[in-house]
């Protein structure tokens, strides 16, 4: 499993909080810091999910963000096996919203095989 986090503190306190937790004896979880607007650092079609969570709520409140959502899909689409990899997205937004960044030129098909959305109610509090 590979953690990619914008900050280096994040990273660091993640690496400290889970990096020795093992199983058979390898290191479970890798931690990277890497700005995830631009070319990722790994080879073609070498991650079976990408999850992003919270990314494209932060890249869209930035100047740039709508180049930054392309380059962030490109690369996710780039990355996934094709035929089976998962791009999951966890986002506040409105699926009206966010789908739109998910198209090429208006096409939904261009990197996806599908797509679902599923949301989730929000809770109420003071209940």
């Amino acid at each position: 499993m590979m953690n990619v986090d914008f900050s280096k503190v994040v990273i660091e306190q993640m690496r400290e909080r889970y990096g020795t937790k093992s199983t058979d004896g390898k290191l479970a979880m890798q931690f990277m810091c890497h700005d995830v607007t631009t070319r990722f650092p790994f080879a073609d079609e070498s991650f079976d999910l990408i999850v992003c969570k919270g990314s494209f709520d932060a890249i869209l409140t930035s100047a740039g963000s709508v180049a930054h959502i392309r380059t962030l899909i490109q690369e996710s689409a780039r990355c996934l096996v094709r035929g089976h990899g998962v791009f999951f997205v966890v986002t506040h937004g409105s699926p009206d919203n966010r789908v739109v960044f998910l198209e090429h030129d208006n096409d939904i098909n261009y990197y996806w095989d599908g797509v679902s959305v599923h949301q989730l109610q929000r809770p109420v509090s003071g209940v």
